[in-house]
């Protein structure tokens, strides 16, 4: 059947599909004539204002239930941003109002579409170091210059380290390239900008590309399984767990017992980078265990790694996930403590994939194992779910 052509700003007629649970835990089609069905996915494609081509999905336990919620979806994504357009003359402050509504949208100005935690810090970004600031008083044409974001930039990274002038200059770039849309700059400024750096060194550079070799691995789990901090704080099985399934921290601290299938030794990790973020991702015997006994302990209910209190035993909500900031400062604190100072906890990403490539495993597989969805040329012609079910678990740590 020919697609039906869609106009820019219109969406096509939405479609639904039953589907049913396969053993891994994926959702798949349900079989013609199957009476049985765990959920119905509603989906339809539609254009934005500059052409380019979305699909909007939604599901729920009818097909009437995941229509409506398709058709909200579209209804938002099409939704026309409020306020007038920008001119010259327009505040930094009020392209900053307008960003804020921008990123909600499937089409922002800057780039993809942007996961919730991406909104996140780059709204704290802009309401501690953009909002109220000298350049957001200024307007658009006296602040699209290099120099003056330059300096503005400078001042963010040696106030409060580079980390925080890196998401800024985030901030700054989207609104701008909201204004270049809008025809109030001719071009940004931000994009002739060089590297900048606060002038701060680190007591410890981080080593962003190393991974833990097995006897550092092996260390650091015995250092977190005997430290008090980690014990009151609740890392040491977290830690484990990173370095077992290669996941994010945001989505370790996202994840629900009813995720885990430890008799298969399997978990299904919610990742929101890409569409191939999410998946089921096999655990070795050595977190495997660890699970198990922790499951027996604590019990099976709500997110493995709630929040905690001053002891492990004082849990507040088992349905609220863990402040994804205070959490990396007290995994930095540890892995100080511990001898690791070059360390982060995403180093354990790049341990599950190195450690399974040194073990036999396939750059294919590796890919498969941490989600990623920027594959180039393989992710055209290879499925890299069935790389997932070849994975050998006896080869993950």
């Amino acid at each position: 059947m020919a697609r039906i052509r869609i106009n820019p700003g219109e969406a096509g007629p939405i479609r639904t599909t039953r589907q049913v649970q396969d053993a891994n835990g994926r959702w798949t089609t349900a079989p013609k004539g199957s009476k049985k069905a765990g959920r119905v996915l509603a989906r339809a494609r539609w254009r934005d204002r500059r052409g380019q081509t979305h699909e909007a999905s939604a599901h729920a336990s009818s097909d009437a239930r995941a229509r409506a919620l398709c058709q909200a979806a579209l209804d938002r994504a099409l939704s026309v941003r409020k306020g007038n357009t920008l001119t010259s003359k327009s505040t930094v402050a009020e392209a900053l109002e307008l960003w804020r509504q921008d990123i909600d949208r499937p089409d922002y100005s800057a780039g993809r579409a942007l996961s919730e935690s991406t909104k996140k810090q780059y709204r704290d970004a802009a309401r501690r170091h953009l909002q109220g600031s000298e350049l957001a008083a200024m307007s658009l044409a006296e602040a699209n210059n290099a120099g003056t974001l330059e300096r503005f930039l400078r001042a963010v990274a040696t106030d409060h380290g580079d980390g925080a002038m890196r998401l800024t200059r985030k901030v700054v770039n989207g609104l701008f390239q909201l204004a270049l849309s809008d025809g109030a700059i001719e071009r940004r400024a931000s994009k002739d900008l060089a590297p900048i750096r606060g002038g701060k060194e680190h007591q410890t550079k981080l080593d962003y590309g190393r991974a833990y070799s097995k006897d550092e691995v092996d260390s650091l789990k015995a250092y977190c399984d005997a430290s008090e901090f980690a014990a009151r704080l609740d890392l040491a099985d977290l830690v484990a767990f990173g370095i077992g399934t290669g996941a994010r921290i945001s989505e370790a601290l996202r994840v629900r017992w009813d995720q885990v299938d430890l008799e298969a030794g399997v978990v299904l990790i919610d990742g929101t980078k890409s569409r191939a973020a999410k998946g089921v991702v096999p655990m070795g015997p050595s977190l495997t265990t660890r699970l198990k006994a922790r499951a027996e302990a604590r019990g099976r209910d709500g997110l493995i790694f709630p929040n905690v209190g001053r002891h492990p035993s004082s849990v507040i909500d088992k349905s609220k996930p863990r402040d994804r900031r205070n959490v990396t400062k007290h995994i930095r604190a540890l892995l100080n403590d511990a001898g690791f100072e070059w360390a982060r906890f995403h180093t354990s990403r790049h341990t599950a994939a190195t450690s399974y490539l040194l073990a036999g495993g396939t750059p294919l597989e590796a890919q498969a194992l941490l989600r990623h969805g920027d594959s180039r040329t393989l992710d055209r012609y290879v499925d890299s779910s069935q790389a997932v079910a070849r994975i050998d678990r006896d080869k993950l740590l």
